[in-house]
């Protein structure tokens, strides 16, 4: 969960340091810090929150990244709704708008220290963890066992709504866009995963592809990755000069094929930004079939040619089930059970939150 918030706020800081009144601030600088220092610790957090058994201390440094980025993004949220309210007062009120700017450059101070002392407070035990990391780009779907309890008929329904978009409709182009939406770590990735993985009752794609867009939506990289894929081969960063020639060798290598794209973790708001996705994936192949993830219902609504699937919370029995699996409980002990029982409802039906509930308890301990 950590690294999905730091994700996010990595995104807000890009979006406000490319914000010209933002740039005409005291507080680029800043900015421009916390950015370096938290896309810093984002390889840590991703191998850190895959341990099965974490000690203390790193379960406390999860907790402050993850403080140090939630912070991030409330700070940016201020400093946005700062602009035009020091706008307004800029004629009539001087004296206010210093007190504001002042309490604002209070604000983001405190949160560069926060954000400091998470770059400054990783375990020390883990020195690989944020060293010479070398790992591919997240271009193809990892397995989560334990979000796949209770996904199968949203798995039926996901692959019905892509075979009825293959009937013939006057209104749709050849393209079908489905978004999957849900809470974090409801298991939107591993859904969209189990039909990626589903060659027996989805079939006649000539290519599947998966794209892991977060934290920023990059159409030469995405446009790269689809190219890479279809020739089998790495990715290169200078594979292509622009987006021209991508597009272009794209059409070339995907027309009359039939594309299934996964678009995983998609956290683009902006309309624009969205419209010329679609209009990018229109362009391409005969026949185009893309999933989507977001946790956003906004950006589902804005990038969807059908009516976009959410992916609801799972049941207190199911989440207990995950639980079980997680920890090895083969039942036989009423009390234990009980106890299970009471921790999967304080679930709410979050998959991810079940199979990592069985961790804290040693977390806590001092």
């Amino acid at each position: 969960m950590a690294e999905v918030i730091v994700q996010r706020a990595c995104a807000k800081l890009r979006s406000a340091i490319g914000d010209e009144a933002v740039v005409r601030s005291n507080f680029i600088g800043d900015l421009r810090y916390m950015l370096g220092a938290l896309e810093s610790i984002q390889p840590v957090l991703e191998r850190a929150e895959m341990e099965p058994f974490r000690s203390i201390p790193v379960a406390r440094w999860l907790q402050l990244a993850c403080s140090a980025a939630c912070k991030t993004i409330d700070t940016v949220n201020e400093l946005h709704d700062a602009r035009p309210q020091a706008a307004a007062t800029l004629t009539r009120m001087l004296p206010h708008l210093a007190i504001v700017k002042n309490a604002m450059a209070i604000e983001v101070q405190e949160t560069k220290k926060l954000v400091m002392r998470a770059d400054e407070e990783r375990p020390s035990r883990f020195p690989n963890y944020y060293t010479e990391i070398t790992e591919e780009p997240k271009t193809r779907p990892v397995s989560e066992e334990a979000m796949i309890f209770g996904r199968g008929s949203d798995k039926e329904r996901i692959i019905a709504a892509l075979l009825c978009s293959t009937e013939p409709n006057i209104t749709q182009e050849h393209i079908t866009i489905l978004p999957i939406y849900g809470l974090e770590g409801s298991g939107k990735t591993t859904l969209a995963q189990m039909v990626f993985n589903g060659t027996h009752s989805l079939q006649g794609y000539d290519f599947r592809v998966w794209f892991h867009v977060s934290p920023q939506l990059d159409f030469h990289a995405l446009g790269n990755s689809i190219i890479c894929h279809v020739l089998e081969r790495r990715q290169e960063a200078s594979d292509m000069e622009g987006m021209e020639g991508i597009m272009k060798r794209l059409h070339e290598l995907l027309h009359r094929k039939k594309v299934l794209l996964i678009l995983d973790d998609l956290w683009e708001e902006d309309s624009i930004q969205l419209q010329l996705l679609k209009s990018m994936l229109t362009f391409l192949g005969d026949k185009m079939d893309v999933i989507v993830t977001t946790s956003n219902q906004a950006i589902a609504r804005n990038i969807c040619t059908v009516e976009p699937y959410r992916l609801n919370r799972l049941s207190d029995d199911t989440c207990w089930e995950i639980i079980k699996k997680s920890i090895g409980f083969e039942g036989g002990e009423e009390e234990l059970e009980k106890i299970g029982r009471e921790i999967a409802s304080k679930c709410c039906g979050v998959p991810l939150v079940a199979q990592d509930l069985p961790n804290w308890p040693q977390h806590s301990q001092r």
